[in-house]
């Protein structure tokens, strides 16, 4: 867990790496979805208006959350057939009650064909039941959007 200091230091830095190679962002995912304290302490500090984490997506301009935990396959979720079946009951569960979607891979488990196809399918589940494909960003006129 990092403290508010270092973390504040780690992400200064990596900020200006990003902008310097021109993919400066304000949103902030960490690895593995998990933020410590210190991390969400220090990101407004930083200019970062966003953060997705494993639960949710928080708008730390506004300090509102739309609660969507992340339905993933690899780096830190496991791969195994019966998770993939579960993340795709799950993303047309969520879908169907009018939730937020939110999916992850690990690239590499994409070359396997069941991870592949369950994510294919949570995609097609979902959006059967309505929901649009989208990414993570912040609008200054508009509160916390969806992402998919």
């Amino acid at each position: 867990m990092l403290r508010a200091h270092e973390a504040n230091l780690r992400l200064m830095a990596a900020d200006r790496v990003l902008e310097h190679l021109g993919l400066r962002t304000r949103l902030f995912a960490a690895p593995g979805w998990l933020v410590s304290p210190g991390v969400r302490t220090a990101l407004p500090a930083n200019g970062f208006r966003l953060l997705a984490d494993l639960h949710g997506i928080t708008d730390l301009v506004r300090l509102t959350t739309v609660r969507a935990r992340v339905l993933g396959i690899g780096e830190g979720f496991l791969a195994e057939p019966w998770w993939c079946r579960m993340v795709v009951m799950s993303a047309e569960r969520i879908a169907r009650r009018g939730g937020v979607v939110r999916i992850a891979v690990a690239a590499r488990h994409l070359r396997k064909s069941g991870p592949l196809q369950a994510m294919l399918d949570a995609v097609d589940l979902a959006m059967l039941q309505g929901c649009t494909p989208m990414v993570y960003r912040w609008r200054a006129d508009a509160a916390v959007l969806d992402a998919a």
